[in-house]
């Protein structure tokens, strides 16, 4: 049980120290993030049957390890019909890290996907 609660307490230290690093933003870098892997967005069933297009726009962090989290919707038209699939999708990306005086640094970083279906 002692082990147990050291591993709690290391890991709650190892969080606060992570959730206080900065997190740039794009324009604070030198060179553009670099993506490595990029997985398109499923178009809802629902709205691919009814001919439903429209985009949806994101802000997320690139982490240190390139990894993206805390994804955000900041715009969705229609409203919420993409919104799941678009957060899915971007979850899945991996960047290489920024570097910033020859270290990893977290960024913040937008996007917006377009839906439209093909004829």
């Amino acid at each position: 049980m002692k082990i147990f609660v050291l591993l709690l307490t290391s890991t709650l230290s190892f969080a606060s120290l992570t959730a206080n690093a900065k997190v740039y933003l794009a324009s604070e870098l030198t060179a553009d993030v670099q993506p490595i892997v990029r997985v398109a967005p499923r178009y809802p069933a629902k709205a691919a049957r009814n001919g439903v297009i429209g985009h949806v726009a994101l802000k997320f962090v690139i982490n240190e390890y390139g990894a993206v989290t805390n994804v955000e919707v900041t715009e969705s038209m229609p409203e919420g019909v993409f919104d799941r699939e678009a957060i899915k999708a971007v979850s899945k990306w991996k960047y290489k890290p920024a570097i910033i005086d020859g270290a990893p640094v977290k960024v913040m970083q937008e996007t917006r996907l377009d839906f439209s279906l093909g004829k």
